[in-house]
């Protein structure tokens, strides 16, 4: 009777390894990228679309003609349906998906000096993945731990193969598979360790980033409040809210002066006081709130009327 097991998994997740330390004397194995070179691809694991074509009719005819014994068939198939779909054309009796995590993968790939769209393969994969219930996890399918009596009979010959060992001496051998998963498991949490030391120590610029641009944004949501352009926004001097509405509330208040007495100058004798007074009246603060720290304030002398002040605050003349 025929057994097949179709192993699937992104690139660089061990599908190989995984079915050489199971596969026992006498079986069957289907590896899709092998089968593609010996059919002539030029790359190990890019392959054109004819030979893609060829190696999955050359997986099907060598699976048809293996009447009996067990047939590994390695695939990458990310999606359930082409899964289901293989498992059902194949007759497999079960499907093992090694989901390994991208950040391995990728790192098993850079030590391989694998292609440079390996990485990239690896990120589709897991963006078309989805799993499936009736998936086989790899820690239901131990390894061979000693010849398989029917597994090592050999092809043809009807007869069952003698052990290699005597039954006795086969344990030794089964540490091979606890020391595999162990050391994937170990470069797992090594992995998740590190992306999460790495998140640790960017917090607080992350979290200086984030108090920046809230800060940003209230500057700019008073000042377009105010009915101030956006460049003035970098000029309010408060430290919270209240205190930059106040600011804003101020720059409108001697734009508009200064609108008004660019179009109609007052009287030589008249006094240079509305422009203070605007400062002062309330829920405004001061002028000199506004004036840089290294400004000194301006003498009261002729100049003292809306220019001056507004060559004060924003430390040129005013644009009318």
């Amino acid at each position: 009777m025929r057994d097949v097991v179709i192993v699937t998994g992104p690139p660089c997740a061990g599908k190989s390894t995984f079915v050489a330390a199971r596969a026992a004397p006498g079986d069957l194995v289907l590896d899709f990228d092998r089968l593609a070179v010996e059919l002539g691809s030029p790359h190990p694991y890019d392959h054109p679309p004819a030979i893609r074509t060829a190696a999955r009719t050359e997986i099907e005819r060598r699976l048809s003609a293996a009447e009996s014994g067990r047939v590994w068939v390695i695939r990458s198939a990310p999606h359930l349906n082409d899964r289901a779909a293989l498992a059902t054309r194949l007759g497999a009796s079960r499907v093992v998906v090694l989901a390994v995590p991208a950040e391995i993968a990728k790192h098993r790939a850079h030590a391989d000096a694998r292609p440079a769209w390996t990485a990239h393969a690896i990120d589709r994969w897991w963006s078309a993945y989805r799993p499936s219930s009736t998936d086989t996890r790899p820690e239901e399918v131990p390894p061979v731990t000693a010849p398989d009596p029917i597994s090592a009979t050999g092809p043809g010959t009807g007869e069952q193969a003698a052990p290699a060992v005597a039954p006795e001496s086969a344990p030794p051998a089964a540490p091979a598979r606890p020391s595999t998963e162990d050391t994937s498991d170990s470069e797992s949490l090594r992995a998740q360790l590190a992306e999460a030391q790495s998140f640790a120590a960017r917090v607080p610029e992350l979290e200086q980033r984030a108090a920046d641009a809230e800060n940003q944004l209230t500057r700019l949501r008073v000042t377009r409040a105010a009915g101030l352009d956006d460049s003035i926004a970098d000029r309010l001097r408060g430290k919270d809210e209240a205190e930059l509405t106040a600011d804003a509330t101020t720059f409108a208040e001697l734009l508009k002066t200064l609108a008004a007495g660019a179009s109609a100058a007052p009287p030589a004798s008249a006094p240079a006081t509305p422009a203070a007074s605007a400062a002062t009246a309330p829920g405004r603060r001061p002028v000199e709130a506004l004036r840089p720290a290294s400004a000194a304030p301006p003498a009261e002398t002729a100049e003292d009327d809306p220019a001056a002040i507004a060559r004060a605050v924003f430390g040129k003349p005013p644009t009318p």
